[in-house]
């Protein structure tokens, strides 16, 4: 009914980053009939705040930082007292920590990560390498593809002279696209396209010397739009956009 509310308690046991996909049987257009709110919990009830605050109509993906200090919740009930929906939802969360799983020196113990969240490691011994993946967005009807973005940052190896790591990425199949070497304390970035649900691979291992300080990485993306027909030339035609979202 449109005064339900649907509440959902996560179990997060260790610090890292979780990923909810919000799936609805039927997605209604121009309706928002959800009102999705991810809300952490510090302390029994003694501190709360909510994360994240939307109505939504159509399948939804939501990235957090989360600490297994605390507790957190999925609650979701109807838009508003009028627009609401009766129909069956789906909801489905996964956690990955924040930092790299050992061992993870092949294609097929990589570890996984999320995009636009914030992964540390370090390279154990000379010969380690750490490999992590990740997989870009399902593209919906409007969108036309994605560009991501790896940056990776070296720790202070007191020189900027020498390149302690050599950073590369790798295709589903692992074929090689493009790498870099990386010298103190310097953050590289390396762009490339995806047509949406992509696996990837990120190589990190020894470049010219050996480190074994912490190194930081994370992927971003930008999802491009297919701008519908004319026309759109004036305010009451005005085409919709997201933020953070460019168009083409």
């Amino acid at each position: 009914s449109g005064t339900d509310l649907d509440v959902y308690e996560l179990s997060i046991n260790q610090d890292g980053y979780v990923k909810v996909i919000f799936r609805p049987s039927i997605t209604f257009t121009g309706e928002e009939n959800w009102h999705f709110r991810f809300m952490e919990d510090k302390g029994n009830g003694i501190s709360r705040k909510i994360l994240k605050d939307i109505n939504i109509n159509e399948r939804y993906v939501f990235n957090e930082k989360v600490s297994k200090s605390n507790k957190y919740y999925i609650l979701i009930d109807a838009q508003d007292g009028v627009n609401y929906s009766s129909e069956n939802y789906r909801l489905f969360y996964e956690f990955s920590s924040n930092e790299e799983i050992e061992s993870n020196d092949s294609l097929s113990k990589a570890t996984p990560i999320f995009m636009n969240s914030e992964y540390f490691g370090n390279l154990d011994l000379r010969t380690d390498k750490d490999i992590f993946k990740f997989t870009t967005s399902k593209l919906t009807e409007d969108e036309n593809d994605i560009i991501f973005q790896l940056r990776f940052t070296a720790p202070d190896t007191r020189t900027t002279e020498v390149k302690y790591f050599k950073v590369s990425l790798y295709d589903k199949d692992g074929s090689f696209i493009e790498s870099q070497k990386v010298s103190s304390e310097e953050t590289i970035k390396i762009n490339n396209s995806s047509t949406g649900n992509e696996l990837f691979y990120i190589v990190v291992e020894e470049a010219d010397y050996y480190s074994n300080l912490r190194y930081s990485l994370i992927v971003d993306e930008t999802v491009n739009i297919v701008i519908p027909d004319e026309p759109n030339d004036n305010i009451s035609q005005a085409t919709e956009i997201e933020f953070s979202r460019k168009i083409t």
